[in-house]
C-alpha cells in the first residue's frame, strides 16, 4: 500500500565507539534505518555488544554520518548511554562470581 510505513521502516540504529583512554569524542560508526538498522542491531547482538533502545537518542544521532565525531552539544546524551552500558557490564561481571 503506497504511503503506509511499516514499523521496520521507522526503526533507526546508531553504533558508537568510544575510547576512554584516548579521551576523544565518541565516534558514530554506523547509522541506518529500516533494514539497515535491523542489520546494525543483528551485528551488535551477534558480537555481544550492549545496546540501548531510545528513540530520541537515535533520532538525534542519526542526523550525522558514520565516521563523524559526536558533537559537543550531544555529549550529555551520549554520556547517558555510555554510563548505562558501563553499569550493565559491571552488573554482568558481578553476577558471574
Amino acid at each position: 500500500m503506497a504511503g503506509k510505513k511499516t514499523a521496520n521502516a521507522r526503526k533507526r540504529a546508531i553504533a558508537l565507539k568510544y575510547d576512554a583512554e584516548r579521551g576523544s569524542a565518541p565516534v558514530i560508526t554506523a547509522v541506518g534505518k529500516g533494514q539497515v538498522a535491523e542489520k546494525i542491531i543483528s551485528v551488535a547482538e551477534d558480537s555481544g555488544v550492549a545496546r540501548v533502545e531510545d528513540e530520541f537518542q537515535a533520532n538525534a544521532l542519526s542526523a550525522f554520518d558514520a565516521g563523524a565525531r559526536v558533537p559537543k552539544f550531544l555529549y550529555d546524551l551520549v554520556a547517558e548511554v555510555l554510563l548505562f552500558i558501563e553499569d550493565a557490564d559491571i552488573n554482568n561481571q558481578n553476577q558471574r562470581y
